[in-house]
């Protein structure tokens, strides 16, 4: 997986915020075949349902506000709230501000070059793209105030290393995961296919046909002799 992320700005945590969030992504790299979330009420209901129906999603739920199941999430979302409230400090922004500091933060964790994938950043890894310097300030939309930062500042540095420590294991669970069930559904097929044969009576006969032409170089005795 790239690690390739994007941050989206939402005032509340329910189902439109989450759809909402979901159709950009959709819309612009494609839709995703599987999702991976907890049981929350902005996760499981109608209108998600609709859309995972809409685009052939097939949606895992893990159980909600377990650390065995979603302890990797709620890391990189601690760090995430860490590092843009060290932002906010840093620019002397309102709390209330922190969406204008989120595509910072963003960039930065999309143009950081990997250990995981031999020193290519994210972005270059899921586009092509060639990685930029992040961008170091915004111009506030009311002020018009230029406001910067300095990411070669040792506790930035160090805030966002640890960010993208914790994206990259969240990253790679949700790759093993996904991996799991993909495995699961192939056993299931199997499994299907299994029953099918076996509760075919035309297969059945098919099968006692060809073996018993075998029998010659294949003698059946006792339990084992085919009837």
């Amino acid at each position: 997986m790239s690690g390739f992320v994007q941050l989206y700005a939402s005032e509340t945590a329910d189902a439109a915020a989450t759809a909402k969030s979901l159709m950009p992504w959709f819309t612009t790299f494609g839709c995703v075949d599987t999702w991976v979330s907890d049981g929350g009420s902005h996760f499981k209901n109608e209108v998600i349902e609709k859309v995972r129906k809409m685009v052939g999603a097939h949606h895992h739920i893990t159980t909600a506000y377990s650390p065995w199941a979603n302890g990797t999430v709620e890391v990189v979302n601690r760090l995430i709230l860490r590092t843009t409230r060290a932002l906010l400090s840093e620019m002397k922004l309102h709390a209330d501000e922190w969406p204008l500091v989120l595509p910072l933060v963003q960039e930065a964790l999309n143009h950081q070059p990997d250990d995981r994938l031999g020193g290519v950043a994210h972005i270059t890894a899921f586009t092509g793209l060639t990685a930029k310097t992040p961008m170091a300030g915004f111009v506030h939309p009311i002020t018009k105030e230029i406001y910067t930062i300095d990411w070669l500042d040792g506790a930035r540095r160090t805030y966002l290393g640890e960010l993208r420590s914790a994206m990259d294991v969240l990253h790679r669970d949700v790759a093993k995961h996904i991996e799991k069930l993909r495995q699961q559904h192939v056993d299931d097929a199997i499994g299907k296919r299994k029953s099918s044969f076996l509760d075919s009576p035309l297969e059945i006969l098919y099968w006692l046909e060809v073996l018993s032409k075998s029998r010659p170089s294949w003698p059946c005795t006792g339990e084992d002799h085919i009837k």
